[in-house]
């Protein structure tokens, strides 16, 4: 399913980056999964396009940054 191979990508891209997240993961999975319904109701339709959307919404997420 396309929604969950972006969601596993974003994830796998945000917390693998090797910098330190403050960002609760139980909060992020909730966002993350909210943020791309979303942008598939949008007509956003491709896997890689949603994961990089996906990833920079947890950035923007995250304290400090």
């Amino acid at each position: 399913m396309l929604l969950a191979r972006a969601f596993d990508l974003a994830w796998e891209r945000y917390y693998t980056a090797g910098q330190e997240q403050t960002l609760s993961k139980e909060v992020a999975r909730r966002q993350l999964a909210a943020f791309l319904v979303e942008m598939l109701k949008s007509g956003v339709r491709e896997e890689e396009p949603l994961a990089a959307c996906g990833v920079l919404h947890l950035i923007s997420l995250t304290p400090g940054q």
